[in-house]
This record gives structure tokens, sequence and C-alpha cells, in this order.
């Protein structure tokens, strides 16, 4: 990242998939955009990005560094695209600081939470220097007054709230429209150049797991979220499956499947597709990925019920549940 170079557009997006959209959408080079990039991101994968900063809000310190470079950014870059996702720590003062805000998809939640933001509110803090710092409280999931498009790929329903801001797009589509060079660019960023994509298709069924350890706080446990995954996979030739773990999953699947191919680079799903990628049957409990793939694939979305376990903690968080259902 060089701190005097021009930019024509900033990113900060909470995981592989917004970024994966933002290059499949972007019409400027990558050289001309700044990434923000936050702790949980993927670090394989952030290492090989060109002009990024990192932001994180612990400790204290680091805290406030990051809050002086969003600052300096904010007083050069002010009217240029910003693209967000979800609700990251600094969204808020993103929101606050730019004007031209651009939303990308965040999986699910962007059909199913955005109903939630509905209910907030634009509200100025109480402290000057609190507003002045943190910026304002703003209605996440594209819902501020300052996000003039929400992109979206259709994978449910359109809530009618955001309808007005939304842009379908298609993510095969912009995909084929790249330069070969161009497709090579974006995939040397997400898959190592020892990896051989064509071991993939030695396997039938594909598992989508998801982190409900890691985002537990402590409340759920790696062995819970193994029982989950054990429940889904009763009955099936496990050296046939094939496991694509969450990118900020820290569990080794190996240990507890052994017999089980676990794709384990930080990799977007659909650029694997694109890549060729394919299978008879996936599972999941709720990834948004597995509703990309065609209908050509048998997909089992079980929802968060599979096990007690599971139902309370999302219970507990609050979240959004899918029930069960099997797509043909």
């Amino acid at each position: 990242m060089k701190l005097f170079k021009r930019y024509k557009a900033i990113v900060y997006l909470p995981n592989l998939y917004g970024v994966f959209q933002y290059l499949l959408l972007e019409s400027s080079e990558k050289n001309d955009t700044l990434f923000f990039i936050h702790s949980k991101f993927p670090a394989k994968v952030s290492s090989r990005m060109k002009n990024t900063v990192y932001v994180c809000n612990a400790p204290v310190k680091k805290h406030l560094f990051s809050l002086l470079k969003i600052h300096y950014y904010a007083l050069i870059y002010r009217n240029i695209p910003v693209f967000l996702g979800g609700d990251l720590v600094y969204s808020d003062l993103f929101l606050s600081r730019f004007k031209n805000i651009f939303y990308m998809e965040d999986g699910v939640g962007s059909y199913v939470l955005v109903n939630n933001g509905a209910k907030q509110v634009f509200h100025k803090r109480k402290s000057a220097l609190r507003r002045f710092v943190s910026g304002d409280i703003h209605p996440k999931m594209g819902l501020a007054d300052n996000v003039r498009k929400i992109y979206l790929t259709g994978i449910l329903p359109l809530p009618a709230i955001i309808a007005g801001k939304v842009e379908i797009i298609n993510l095969k589509q912009l995909w084929q429209k790249k330069t070969p060079v161009q497709q090579q660019e974006i995939k040397r960023l997400f898959i190592p150049p020892d990896f051989d994509c064509r071991r993939m298709n030695e396997y039938e069924v594909l598992l989508l797991t998801q982190p409900f350890s890691e985002q537990s706080d402590g409340h759920f446990s790696e062995e819970e979220k193994i029982e989950v995954y054990r429940k889904l996979l009763k009955g099936i030739d496990k050296s046939k499956v094939i496991i694509k773990p969450h990118p900020v999953e820290t569990t080794d699947y190996r240990h507890y499947f052994p017999n089980i191919f676990v794709l384990d680079i930080c990799c977007p799903f659909e650029l694997l597709l694109f890549l060729g990628f394919n299978v008879k049957n996936a599972i999941s409990v709720s990834s948004t990925a597995i509703f990309n793939l065609d209908n050509s694939i048998g997909k089992t979305i079980s929802g968060h019920d599979v096990t007690p376990a599971l139902a309370a903690e999302t219970k507990r968080r609050g979240i959004y549940t899918i029930k069960l259902k099997t797509l043909l």
C-alpha cells in the first residue's frame, strides 16, 4: 500500500465471497483499489493482495491507529466509491465519512437479516467526540441513506424494503466477461499454484461447513459442531465425500473424518464452480454457497435444528433460521 497513491475505489468487506464479487464487478484495475483488511480475513489471501490497510479494534492502541487510518483516507477520498458488506466493526465510520457507498451481498443474511435492519434508524451518538471518532450509528445491510446500490445475486426472494437500491448480478456471466488474463489474476489470488483442481472431481458428495464454534464466543464447542456434521453425513460413504470448510474455521476436519477429502484452500466456492468443479449432491446447514449450485446438483439444506445444541445456539445468538428442505 502506497500512502500517497491515488485510488479510484475503497473496499471493506467481511469475507472472500465479498471480495470475489467486487473483483468480478470492478471496472478499474485492482491496483487502483484500496482494500481495508480486518483481523478475521484469511491471511493466506490478504498476503497476496496489493494496496491493503489492516484495521483491528483490539488492543486499544491498534484500534486507535485503525480509526486514524480510516479518517486519513476519508479526508482524501470522501467522494470515491466505497464497497461495504455485512456489519463490520468500522462500518458505521465508513458510512459516516464517505458519500458514495455500495453494498455487496453477504450471503443469506442480505435477504433475511435486512428486515432486522429495517427496524434501525439513523442515530446520532450523544458525545460529539464519539460522533467524530467513530461516526454515527447507521442502519445496516445497505439501508443507510448514502448507500447508492446493493448488489445481490438473487439466491432468495428480494426484500421489498431494499428493492429500489438492488441491482441483480450474475456471477458466472461476470466471470465469463473477464479476459483470460483477468481470470488468471483472480485465480492466483485465491488458489495456490500447486493445487490441482481436477482432484475435486473424484468425489460425489460435497459438505459445506460453517464456523459455528468459532463465532460462538465459547458457547458452542467444536465437538458440538462435529456432531452436526456427523448427523448430516450419516449413512453416506465417507470416501465419496469432499468437505469445503468455511475460510475462518480452525477445525481440523481430517482428525474427525479421516476418510474424507478436505478442501482447505482459502477460495470462494463460486470460483471453484467456474473452474469446473461438479458433484452429484451438496449438503449444508445454511451456507450461501449451496444456493449458487445449478439444478443438476441435489441440494440438502438442513436448517439449524440438526441438533438440540445448534438449535439452542441459534436461538441464543438471535440469528435467522432456514427450515429443513431439500431442493431438487
